[in-house]
């Protein structure tokens, strides 16, 4: 492309500006400068205007004598040349599969251009929270900058700088319950009507309805009542024929519960099943649903049930603990699954699927001898790895437990050795029960995915049922801190032979993705016939597993060497056989997927060829014999999988999740996640979190966090560790914590941990901080679309909220390993 002799003009920003005095405003024009804050800002606003979704379509068929064929993406169908579907999929790509303006405009503008006349495809946008305004430089360094240290407190071990926490304002944190699903599975409504209460024996209460649902009604009674729970009454809506239409013959209720809220009674009542209420049933479903808009759900329960599912697929997103699932079949413990999220970096090291499988074999072992789980609750084991040439100068993986050693000298030997090789590791694990969710949680999971069949639920439910036991995998590296000792008295060859690897054989177990995307929009069905397919010239035989109209899956007798994206001619043998009427021979797909082994292949139709015959053959087909065919649901399947087990890990773990958000980027903790385990009673020195978060986390520490958390930008690293120390005096009864940066020397550390173990309470937590980096929030979407319609400001609130989300903090117990340290040092 020739160069452009004219030079463009300047750009300007017209925006207003004030006086010296600050009163008055006058507008003015800035001639930007390229790189200013003023050219920053309108790059920013020209992304922000392309990424705005858009259903504009696309036609070229006058632009050009191209031949230009129908593409549909998201239920629009554009008309493309073929260097415009090219275009369309690279920027569909680069704004995260939206169809927005910046596509349509890229399409529009550089579609009918040369090769040599193109943009080069951008990488995909980054997706940022809002931006604040600019800091400057005297600013930044003034929230910068650390607090000043106050001198440390003395008491009897004046090393020590404690943080005694005097009783104080604190601000309620939110609380966030895992598993929480709604106390109501019926949608209720408030509806306010008189209702007459008569029992068995004919004594007559008048009542007020407060809200009702299909098979329940709550009342509010102006008088105390002698029914109890359990009881059973008639109930007669005199108004409701005069209401609605509807003729309510009077209908026996269970008391459930009675709540005395003086002067006034709350009873909340529940339809006994009986064929009778049928036809009543019936008529309260259809009169919900016609007045559904007019009245009130349940907000506060909608809104308890929306967070918990939101909090839970950020935790499972970005937890840096990797959850095990163990099966148990035939008296074995097998490593089965194990969940894997964007902030798991370790699978690709063989090393780590040394340690996986030796904890599979620890387990096994334990399975033989009936202690698999301790009867006090959870255990932890602690493993070290590394791979070095130490031993017969050859590169060789050991596996040690700490529970191999019968000392600490024999562990400490073989630290001293460890912790020399740069592929050291050191893994804590935590095994538990494993607790699942509830029954209404389970169905509140697999009922919206209405696609798959009674056969997979099942499977799905079974599957899960059979991972007795799970386990919460932590890396301690930084917490395995050994002082310089003596040399190693005992020859290094006997120490490593014990825990040399011997078997080469790594862990098989299913990696599974947390979130999991289904891979095809379209429904597909199973289909088993034979397939020719030329890639790149080369001939491949195989056999269909499943098709769609868009698509096709096919096994191959061997391995298929070819890239994504690439193209491919298939030919449908068998089809060509049954149906000879249909010619399906030679046509046109691009490679979407492969696996692992390169044997099975996903191919899509090529959008390029209008006439597809394929395609229209394959349609046709599934019309016709809906009923015969049947669907293959694995996406389906396996994104139920995905949110049951993502349930079960909120449910079962062992750490303390924290979230942080703030306005301006003022930070601070204001939710904290529970679940109802028993393990949670140890944390914090059994008191409410909401209370002790703010207790052992006092401001000046939070600001000293802040400060090694947060680039100059203040926005938080990738990864910060600390650790946290705290006890509970045994005399006064107040909580006592320190953290690590607070000591200055090593020996002041360990004062405060000799004097923490002399109380009856103390606790020693890893305390972890991250960015969230992903978050997949499409499982709310139709819950909080549910909440917008019955109130759109709580909905605003929820998702403003949602936005402000930054980074996500975790208490992972290190208790074992800070003693055992400790008393290693006193020996």
């Amino acid at each position: 492309m020739p160069p452009d002799n004219k030079q463009s003009p300047p750009r300007t920003l017209v925006h207003f500006t004030s006086s010296k005095g600050g009163k008055e405003k006058a507008l003015a024009t800035e001639v930007v400068k390229p790189k200013s804050a003023s050219a920053q800002f309108l790059q920013k606003m020209e992304l922000k205007r392309q990424s705005q979704p858009t259903n504009l379509l696309i036609d070229l068929r006058k632009k050009t004598k191209e031949p230009c064929y129908p593409y549909e993406y998201r239920k629009l169908i554009h008309h493309l040349n073929e260097a415009g579907i090219e275009i369309f999929e690279n920027e569909i790509h680069r704004f995260h599969g939206l169809y927005t303006m910046g596509v349509y405009e890229k399409v529009t503008k550089e579609a009918l251009l040369p090769p040599s006349q193109r943009t080069p495809s951008q990488p995909p946008i980054s997706i940022a929270h809002k931006n604040t305004p600019k800091i400057s430089a005297e600013a930044e360094k003034a929230v910068i900058s650390p607090p000043e240290s106050k001198p440390p407190v003395e008491t009897e071990y004046p090393e020590v700088a404690p943080n005694l926490l005097a009783e104080e304002k604190i601000e309620p944190l939110n609380i966030v319950d895992f598993g929480y699903s709604p106390q109501r599975t019926e949608e209720r409504m408030t509806y306010i009507m008189p209702a007459l209460l008569s029992d068995l024996s004919g004594d007559e209460i008048l009542a007020k309805t407060i809200d009702i649902s299909v098979h329940g009604v709550r009342v509010k009674l102006d008088t105390s009542i002698f029914w109890q729970k359990g009881d059973e009454v008639l109930i007669e809506y005199p108004n409701f024929p005069l209401k609605s239409g509807i003729h309510f013959e009077p209908s026996h209720y269970k008391i459930i519960d009675v709540i005395e809220e003086h002067p006034h009674t709350i009873c909340c009542l529940q339809l006994i099943e009986n064929p009778v209420h049928q036809e009543i049933i019936e008529e309260l479903s259809k009169f919900i649903e016609s007045y559904r808009l007019r009245y009130k759900i349940d907000l506060e329960d909608a809104i308890q049930s929306l967070s918990a599912l939101f909090f839970e697929r950020i935790y499972t997103q970005n937890s840096h603990s990797i959850p095990l699932f163990f099966e148990e079949k035939n008296d074995k413990i097998n490593l089965r699954t194990v969940l894997r999220n964007g902030a798991h970096n370790w699978f690709e090291s063989p090393l780590f699927q040394h340690i996986l499988g030796r904890l599979g074999n620890l387990l096994t072992q334990r399975r033989h001898n009936n202690k698999l789980i301790r009867e006090n609750g959870p255990e932890n084991i602690i493993v070290y790895a590394f791979e070095s040439n130490f031993l017969h100068n050859k590169w060789q993986t050991f596996i040690a437990l700490e529970s191999d050693f019968s000392t600490l000298h024999q562990l400490h030997q073989f630290l001293n050795i460890a912790m020399k090789s740069e592929h050291f590791q050191a893994w804590k694990l935590l095994i538990s029960p494993t607790v699942f969710p509830t029954k209404n949680r389970e169905q509140n999971i697999i009922e919206p995915l209405i696609d798959i069949s009674h056969h997979e639920k099942e499977s799905a439910l079974k599957q899960i049922a059979s991972f007795k036991v799970c386990g919460f995998l932590c890396e301690i590296n930084q917490q395995v801190k050994l002082p310089k000792m003596p040399e190693v008295q005992e020859p290094v060859n006997h120490i490593l032979e014990r825990f040399l690897v011997s078997s080469q054989q790594l862990s098989r177990y299913e990696k599974l993705h947390v979130p999991y995307f289904r891979k095809r929009e379209e429904n597909r069905y199973y289909l088993t016939t034979q397939v020719v397919a030329e890639i790149a010239g080369i001939i491949y035989q195989g056999t269909t597993i499943d098709f769609s109209p868009g698509g096709v899956k096919i096994l191959f007798d061997e391995s298929v060497k070819a890239a994504i994206r690439e193209d491919a001619i298939l030919t449908f043998e068998g089809l060509k056989a049954r149906f000879k009427n249909v010619d399906v021979s030679k046509q046109r797909y691009r490679v979407v997927h492969l696996s692992d082994d390169q044997h099975t292949v996903s191919f899509s139709r090529d959008h390029r060829y209008a006439k597809h015959a394929a395609a229209i053959f394959f349609k046709r087909l599934i019309d016709n014999n809906q009923a015969k065919l049947n669907m293959c649901a694995s996406d389906i399947w396996m994104e139920a999988r995905s949110l049951l087990f993502e349930s079960i890990v909120c449910n079962s773990t062992p750490t303390l999740p924290f979230f942080i958000n703030g306005q301006h980027k003022n930070w601070k903790i204001d939710t904290i996640a529970i679940n109802h385990q028993h393990y949670y009673r140890e944390h914090l020195l059994n008191e409410s979190p909401q209370v002790n978060i703010a207790k052992i986390i006092p401001l000046p520490q939070w600001e000293k966090i802040l400060d090694n958390a947060l680039d100059k930008r203040r926005n938080f690293i990738q990864l910060y560790e600390t650790e946290l120390y705290l006890y509970r005096d045994n005399e006064t009864q107040n909580i006592v914590s320190s953290f690590e940066f607070d000591f200055k020397t090593f020996q002041n550390r360990n004062s405060f941990i000799k004097k923490a173990l002399k109380q009856t309470q103390y606790t020693f937590y890893k305390l972890i901080i991250s960015p969230i980096v992903e978050v997949n929030t499409s499982l709310i979407n139709d819950q909080l679309q549910e909440l917008r319609v019955h109130s759109k400001h709580k909905a605003m609130i929820f998702s403003d909220y949602v936005k402000q989300l930054a980074a996500m903090g975790e208490f992972i117990d290190i208790t074992p390993i800070v003693i055992r340290e400790l008393t290693h040092l006193n020996l």
